[in-house]
């Protein structure tokens, strides 16, 4: 930023001197131009009111754009609502619209009725001259059109909404058999009943057995935007480990679109690396249902990585190599973000011979990290008791919490992560002050890229370059004492000096006399 700022004063020089002494060799017979008091006081404007304002705007836009990264929420299903229209046949009336019914379905009758539509002509007229102009004309005439009626007596839509405040509608409507428009029959190919993904919805949310739901949302990450070597892990094995094909994504297809399914609310957050288990959809449930509890209560997200433990020599090092290789640009703004929990879990037949774990922040949570650690080991391979089953509700009521019910036998994740060590998402905005981390005071060191750099210079420049022109122009420093010293020639008199200043028309006369200025020899 400092050379940054250097460069566009310089800039903002070289453009002042450049106005002032070349421009008038190409307008010699203009009176434009700029005193040095004009230029050091355009200068001291250029310096104290343009630079600022640019840079502070341009900063403060490319920082903005700069932080933003995605991490996944994770809720349950709310509600499954319908609503119903009642149908009404069309009718004789003043518009095109008059006809129709106000349902969707709808068929054509024998009746007709007229309406006075209005539209415009463009008119054209020509003088003696031949000079012609156009305008525009009002016109009526009168247009037939049939009467609908509609194909039921009622039509059905549905929707169904999250914990995480989005709502799916179903496209179009329904009809139900039996509601035919005066006892008709409804064509064959309406949408009839109800939907079968709301019918379920609905099921689960009688049972008290929400469907769990997981999203992207946008967040602000100081520490992937600053590049701060102390705070963003870096290690030497990650190119050995991405050749042998044992670093996963951390989740499926989020380098392209990692949301799947009904109304695209899945995401497969397990991945298994080298190990073979009877249903990996079992797996990829219970940590969406996991998620749905911990993103719920705790705003977090789990993700799970199962590995063959004979690949791997050092936890630690396949850890850091794992993290490093998430939180890299190959994942853009989908790196692995500040509420995750990244757990390994190394697989030596049917159970688990060691585990480890880490977060998407530098610090915290230490302690249940450690409880992770300590407690996967020998956990036999079922996902019931490695993650668990923990039951999420959110109630209708507005401003209620999940309620969040763990099982009478969790699972190791479970236990440690919503039980005994609670998960704490990290506070991005926090200054580090009371023993509380922080990471606002990283704000300042988020450059932006030369591409903006470039950009806040040009626009600084030709800001300048704008501002020099009118000032010679329309004297916007005539209050500067001195600015317009009046000289002549040598000889010349002011009477026959000002007969050649006020130019050589008319009307550059009585400009030249509005601005009153003289002609710099």
């Amino acid at each position: 930023m400092f050379w940054a700022l250097i460069i566009t004063a310089t800039i903002v020089a070289v453009s002042g001197l450049a106005l002032k002494f070349v421009v008038p060799r190409f307008l010699k017979e203009s009176d434009w131009h700029i005193s040095w008091r004009e230029f050091f006081a355009g200068l001291l404007t250029a310096y104290i009111v343009a630079i600022p304002l640019v840079f502070g705007v341009g900063k403060a836009l490319s920082t903005s754009d700069a932080v933003r990264y995605e991490e996944f929420y994770n809720g349950v299903e709310t509600s499954a609502t319908s609503s119903v229209e009642d149908c009404r046949a069309g009718t004789s009336g003043f518009s095109q619209f008059s006809g129709h019914s106000n349902c969707s379905f709808e068929y054509r009758t024998g009746e007709t009725y007229t309406w006075t539509e209005t539209y415009y002509v463009s008119v054209e007229t020509c003088d003696s001259n031949n000079d012609c102009t156009s305008r525009q004309e009002s016109r009526t005439r009168e247009v037939t059109d049939y009467i609908y009626n509609p194909y039921a007596t009622k039509e059905y839509s549905y929707a169904i909404t999250d914990s995480l405040g989005e709502t799916y509608n179903f496209p179009g409507s329904y009809v139900k058999d039996g509601e035919g428009y005066e006892g008709g029959e409804l064509a064959a190919d309406l949408p009839r009943g109800d939907p079968k993904q709301w019918l379920k919805s609905q099921t689960r949310l009688k049972e008290g057995n929400p469907r769990p739901v997981t999203r992207l949302f946008s967040y602000g990450n100081y520490i992937l935007a600053s590049e701060d070597d102390m705070l963003t892990p870096y290690s030497e094995d990650v190119e050995q480990y991405l050749e042998k094909e044992i670093l996963p994504v951390h989740t499926a297809d989020i380098q392209t679109e990692p949301l799947y399914g009904f109304n695209e609310s899945y995401a497969d957050k397990v991945s298994f690396v080298g190990v073979e288990v009877s249903d990996e959809a079992v797996w990829q449930d219970a940590l969406m249902s996991f998620n749905a509890a911990l993103g719920s209560k705790l705003r977090g997200d789990l993700h799970l990585v199962l590995i063959d433990a004979s690949l791997v020599s050092s936890p630690t090092n396949y850890l850091n190599a794992l993290k490093a290789y998430w939180l890299s640009e190959d994942f853009g703004r989908r790196a692995i973000a500040k509420n995750a929990i990244i757990v390994i879990a190394g697989v030596r037949g049917d159970t688990v011979d060691w585990g480890i774990a880490s977060t998407g922040m530098p610090f915290g949570n230490e302690v249940m990290l450690r409880g992770i650690q300590n407690f996967l080991p020998d956990t036999p391979m079922d996902p019931a008791q490695v993650i668990g089953t923990p039951h999420t509700v959110v109630p209708l009521a507005e401003d209620s919490e999940a309620q969040v019910t763990l099982s009478e036998s969790p699972g190791v994740l479970e236990q440690m992560v919503l039980r005994d060590f609670p998960f704490e998402r990290a506070c991005m905005d926090c200054v580090e002050e009371d023993g509380e981390i922080g990471y606002a005071d990283l704000v300042a060191e988020i450059e932006p890229e030369p591409w903006q750099f470039a950009i806040m210079v040009s626009l600084v420049g030709l800001l300048s370059l704008f501002w020099w022109y009118n000032a010679g122009c329309y004297e916007f420093f005539n209050w500067l004492p001195g600015s317009r010293e009046r000289q002549t020639k040598k000889g010349t008199s002011d009477e026959s000096y000002g007969s050649y200043r006020l130019g050589s028309t008319i009307e550059e006369r009585r400009r030249n006399l509005r601005r009153r200025k003289t002609y710099p020899y």
